[in-house]
């Protein structure tokens, strides 16, 4: 995985963290948080621990996105850009 993916899962889970818990203290319940999607009895180390299973996902599907690393590769290094979405 790249260092920027890992650092952004990082950042991601401190203000997932930082966010649920504003909302436990605005008063939302829990019903409400689950419906929102945010789980307040899940740790910031559960929560980066969470990040194994996407990277085995990854790192079992990486013969078949290895050819589209080489083409971004490629890209980049004929002074070409790449945009992507979302």
């Amino acid at each position: 995985m790249q260092a920027s993916t890992s650092e952004q899962f990082v950042i991601s889970v401190l203000l997932e963290d930082a966010l649920t818990r504003a909302l436990v203290k605005a008063g939302l319940t829990d019903e409400e948080l689950d419906r929102l999607g945010f789980q307040k009895d899940l740790t910031i180390a559960d929560r980066i621990l969470s990040f194994q299973g996407i990277q085995e996902s990854v790192m079992k599907a990486a013969e078949v996105v290895a050819p589209f690393t080489d083409i971004e590769s490629d890209v980049y290094r004929n002074k070409k850009h790449s945009f992507y979405f979302a």
